[in-house]
């Protein structure tokens, strides 16, 4: 299961201004987790951060070269998802 931060701030007048950050892998249960928690634990004007750490293994493909930018654009695929739901909610 991903590591999570649920990191509350104070709310300043009723409005959402709270910080959730989890922490993902790139496979379904870290896909399921973000949506748990867009779904349960976000709420209306809250901040949400999916944050990706890479690995040394991650960072460089068979030839030793960086192929960040491939997992960069992974990475924004996945949460291209996401965007629609944020909007709504």
């Amino acid at each position: 299961m991903p590591q999570t931060d649920l990191a509350k701030e104070p709310s300043h007048g009723g409005s959402g201004c709270r910080k959730v950050v989890v922490g993902l892998k790139m496979d379904s249960p870290s896909k399921e987790f973000l949506t748990w928690a867009l779904v349960k634990v976000a709420h209306p004007g809250d901040t949400v951060v999916a944050l990706h750490v890479l690995g040394n293994q991650e960072t460089a493909n068979g030839d030793g070269k960086s192929s960040l930018l491939s997992l960069v654009k992974a990475f924004d695929y996945v949460l291209a998802v996401y965007e629609g739901f944020c909007n709504l909610k």
